[in-house]
């Protein structure tokens, strides 16, 4: 369940700026999923015992 919750791939915006991709929206997405996770994570402990 935790590994789940893991924050995206870490070198998402290195991919996308070699593919010519959206740096800032990668950017974001990694910095959200690792928000998140440090909020969600110990909720799910607490729920899950």
């Amino acid at each position: 369940m935790i590994q789940s919750a893991t924050p995206a791939l870490a070198v998402l915006p290195i991919l996308a700026n070699q593919g010519k991709g959206d740096v800032e929206f990668s950017t974001n997405v990694v910095t959200l999923s690792t928000v998140l996770f440090v909020i969600v994570v110990p909720i799910l402990q607490t729920l899950l015992g």
